[in-house]
């Protein structure tokens, strides 16, 4: 039984070691993962799944309802554009709309 433990020891902790990285991260994280792989969760039971989703409907804060001008602002495309204007030069910037433009004046 020693052995098998020893066994399932390492190779947790060559798991660990491949996820982390290092031997430091892995030493330090391996007792709480033995110790959770020992540990049973307590059974769920449908009295207490009522009782834990009453209290959080509870904490739950009420969102207010948001203006057209933060829908617009959170609109996924603008939100692309967005990060992208950081990372892409301005000069494609105007040499995309100038194509752009051309393309929809031959059309």
């Amino acid at each position: 039984m020693a052995d098998h433990e020893e066994k399932s020891r390492q190779k947790l902790y060559q798991m660990l070691q491949e996820d982390l990285g290092t031997t430091k991260d892995a030493d330090e994280m391996l007792p709480m993962v033995m110790h959770l792989r020992k540990w049973s969760a307590p059974q769920a039971t449908s009295q207490l799944t009522s009782a834990l989703i009453e209290q959080l409907s509870q904490e739950m804060a009420v969102t207010p309802r948001r203006s057209r001008l933060k829908v617009i602002a959170e609109w996924w495309p603008l939100l692309l554009i967005r990060s992208q204007i950081r990372v892409v030069g301005r000069a494609i910037w105007v040499a995309s709309a100038l194509v752009m433009l051309l393309g929809t004046l031959i059309t």
